[in-house]
């Protein structure tokens, strides 16, 4: 008896004992791995919070985390803080740190999360609430770059090109 170490795989056996103190041979072994702690939440990178994006079409990158037993990602995207029902998109069991949805369905305020799912179910928390707005008016978001994040203008600068506006 002791206490068991999390992540460290653990070998067993058993053997029987009879009323009359006959004890018979031991088991063949069997293993396994303890695994208490969900992972940590992720940090939400993309959009960033409060912009305001171009396109009902957005795609979602958040900070990768780690587990011995492996993670999936859940991502809900929602009209209300509160994440009630309905939610607008979502998706499980995502491999990769970043999510493109089908475009969503209106120009308005959105909320979205992501959390972490280990190999052996432990789900973690939620990550921060984020929020973005959907203004079909501006030009072409750039995300983050080698220029910063910023916007692209639909109208050519004076020399011919995209106009870039930081922020």
């Amino acid at each position: 008896t002791g206490f068991l170490a999390d992540q460290c795989g653990q070998i067993w056996r058993v053997r029987g004992r009879d009323a009359v103190g006959g004890i018979g041979p031991w088991s063949s072994t069997g293993s396994f791995v303890l695994d208490l702690p969900a992972p940590p939440a992720p940090q939400p990178l993309l959009p960033e919070d409060g912009v305001s994006l171009p396109s009902v079409a957005t795609s979602f990158d958040w900070s990768e985390v780690a587990d011995p037993a492996g993670v999936a990602y859940e991502v809900e995207v929602a009209s209300s803080d509160a994440f009630a029902a309905p939610i607008e998109a979502s998706a499980t069991g995502l491999a990769d740190s970043a999510w493109t949805p089908p475009p969503l369905v209106d120009a308005s305020r959105h909320f979205w999360r992501t959390r972490a799912v280990d190999g052996v179910g432990n789900v973690g928390s939620w990550s921060a609430t984020r929020s973005f707005t959907i203004d079909l008016g501006r030009g072409f978001y750039v995300g983050r770059g080698q220029g910063g994040a910023g916007w692209v203008d639909p109208c050519l600068d004076a020399a011919g090109g995209w106009a870039f506006r930081p922020g």
